[in-house]
């Protein structure tokens, strides 16, 4: 991937279960990245009321991460943000 490249992973949820909060985090440029994507997506499904979409949703940015992970540079972030 370019230092220009952008991926979006996008999970639709029912409106009535999203709000305004958004929530991001930096991860590291090493192989603890995966586990910290997916443990940090999970929670935030769970806080959102979503807990049956938290495995997809980890399993997703998983695979995202890792791919970020071997061919990527660093920083790169990792947001969720519930639409309507």
């Amino acid at each position: 991937m370019a230092p220009d490249d952008l991926t979006i992973v996008v999970v639709r949820v029912p409106s009535s279960a999203a709000t305004a909060t958004s929530t991001a985090v930096d991860l590291p440029g090493d192989a603890t990245a995966p586990t910290m994507g997916r443990r940090f997506v999970a929670a935030a499904m769970e806080a959102l009321g979503l807990q049956e979409l938290a495995e997809v949703a980890a399993l997703l940015v998983s695979e995202l991460v890792t791919n970020a992970f071997l061919h990527a540079d660093v920083p790169y972030r990792l947001a969720v943000e519930p639409g309507g």
